[in-house]
């Protein structure tokens, strides 16, 4: 038998008031409890799973005591290697 049959009356999710989200989530960006999770800053304290989309180069660096969120963007690293010679039929 399937694991997923085998599911407890514990496992069931709470009922969230589809309804009413915007009372079950804080406003703002402070009042969270915030971590990066890939390219996505996800909320880990409202009843209500939600994200913010932070892209490919930026990351959270830090939150500050007052909840202030520290966002830096990932410097990029620019190539040394010298670039190749493309001459065709060129001989010498």
């Amino acid at each position: 038998m399937p694991e997923a049959a085998n599911k407890t009356s514990e496992e069931v999710p709470e009922k969230i008031d589809l309804g009413d989200l915007e009372s079950q989530i804080a406003a703002g960006m402070k009042g969270h409890n915030w971590r990066q999770k890939g390219p996505y800053l996800v909320c880990e304290s409202c009843k209500v799973k939600h994200a913010v989309f932070l892209g490919l180069t930026k990351y959270l660096k830090q939150v500050k005591s007052d909840g202030e969120l520290v966002i830096e963007k990932i410097p990029i690293l620019k190539s040394k290697a010298p670039k190749a010679s493309h001459s065709r039929g060129a001989r010498s």
